[in-house]
Order: C-alpha cells, then structure tokens, then sequence
C-alpha cells in the first residue's frame, strides 16, 4: 500500500495548490471514487499488499486504512492530516479523510493524541454521507468502515479519551444498524445486527460504564451530563427518523424487520415519548 498511499499524498497535494476551483473539486471527486474502487485481482496477487491484514481488503480504502494505521504508514498518515485539514470545506474531502484515516484517528485519539473533537466530527460526517450512499444504492461497500465504528462504540476493554464523541457516534450507528448485516464477531460470538445484542454490547462497554450512570440511567460526564437518555432511547429515536427519508421498500422492510429483534423488555423500558415513536 506504500505506493497507493504516496498516491494519494500527492493527489491531495495537487488538488490543494491548485488555482482552478473546479478543476480542484473534479481532482477530489475522482480522488474518493478510486479509494473506493475494489482492488483487481491482479493487485491481490502482485504481492503489493505485503500483510495479511491488507490482504484481506476488498477496496482500496480498507487496505489504505491499514497501512496508514501501521507503524509503516505513519508518517504518510502525519503528511496527509493537514492537507485534509485544508480542505476540509469539500464533501469529497471528509468521505475520502473517513474512508483512510479512521483507523488512524481512533489509534491517535485512544493513546490521548491529537485534536480530537475535530477530527472525530468531520470523520462522522464524512461516514454518515457514505452510509447514506450505500443505503441509497442498496450497496454495502462501506459496510466494514460501518462495522469498525460499531467494535469501536461497544469496546468493552478501551474507550477514547474525549468520551463525548461516543454520543454522536451512537447516534450515527443508531441511524443505519437497521440496515447493515453485520458478521458475528469472532471474538465476541455476537452478531450485532440483532438491537438488542447491539443495546446489550453497549452496556458492556467501557465508555459506557465510565459515562453513564447505571442507577439513574443517565450520563455523568462531559456535554450530556444528567441527560436522561438511555442507549435503547436513542436507537429507536434515530432509527424511527431514519424511516422517514427513506424511499425504497426493500430497505424500509429490512429496516422495520430488523427493528422487531427489540425484546419486549427493552421496549418496556423505554420513556412513553419514544415508545409512542416505535409505535
């Protein structure tokens, strides 16, 4: 991936200085539809990708983000932050800085590193326009993106430092866990597709045991203090406004389906207001 990830170095560069604006938007257009492209089989077996863990990637994106995450590519990864940074106004620019760097950004953010609120913002607006993407388009390209973010949120043993970050991201997760068909972890033994194994993970992880209350049910820390909200509250708020934007049958059958894993339990336990919503 050394050569893709130089690549890409250098797109950005070009796209950066250069005076023409559209011009610049088309560089960084067809610059996030290539890391997005799957890799050719001949790369797969040009012996390109060195380790395992590239290997296994099915899109430029997924083997960049390893490479850039390793001790290898972490030098290109300091390279690339600010010309992101720069450029930070375009779509384009915050998909493809989601697709490569997200990998980067946690390592960065769970060792205490960096500024990041910032990056972790513009990371979860880039992923909610990819997952609207695959969501529209009945893909599921950006489905292994989606599945880190969701081993992430449910981590039982590491959270990052800034743990504010953690409620945007349960709400950017809520909106699609509907939608995604997520492999049983083979640590874990769970499938994360069934809500409420998703709602039960979460309550097992370390950002939530370190932010919210179990008693009370509410947050104890950071912007979302005394916020009595529960995890299953904000699934079925955000999975319910999903539903309305969405167009296609297929997706709101699989949508509505997925949300009937609720256990009764669960559903009992939620406020009338947001019962009133799942109703």
């Amino acid at each position: 991936m050394l050569r893709v990830a130089d690549q890409l170095l250098k797109t950005l560069k070009a796209a950066n200085e250069h005076g023409d604006e559209d011009r610049r938007d088309e560089m960084l257009q067809e610059l996030k539809d290539e890391v997005c492209f799957p890799i050719e089989d001949k790369v797969m077996k040009s012996g390109v990708l060195e380790s395992e863990v590239t290997a296994s990637s099915r899109y430029y994106y997924e083997g960049i983000s390893w490479f850039l995450a390793e001790e290898q590519g972490e030098t290109f990864a300091q390279e690339l932050l600010p010309m992101f940074t720069s450029m930070w106004d375009n779509a384009d620019v915050r998909c493809t800085f989601a697709l490569t760097m997200y990998r980067y950004i946690f390592k960065r953010a769970e060792a205490g590193q960096g500024e990041q609120l910032k990056h972790f913002i513009v990371l979860l607006k880039g992923a909610n326009s990819l997952f609207w993407q695959d969501l529209m388009c009945l893909q599921s390209r950006f489905q292994s993106l989606f599945a880190f973010l969701v081993h992430r949120l449910t981590d039982p043993d590491k959270c990052i430092v800034d743990v504010d970050i953690y409620n945007d991201l349960l709400k950017l997760l809520s909106r699609f866990i509907g939608y995604y068909s997520l492999s049983p972890d083979s640590k874990r033994k769970e499938n994360l597709q069934d809500l409420s194994v998703f709602l039960e993970a979460i309550h097992r992880s370390r950002w939530y045991c370190e932010c919210v209350s179990e008693e009370s049910g509410t947050w104890i820390k950071g912007d979302m203090e005394g916020l009595a909200m529960s995890p299953a509250a904000v699934v079925v708020v955000e999975l319910v406004h999903q539903l309305h934007y969405i167009c296609s049958e297929e997706v709101l059958t699989t949508m509505l389906l997925r949300m009937k894993t609720l256990r009764t339990d669960v559903v009992s336990g939620l406020d009338w207001h947001t019962r009133t919503k799942l109703q």
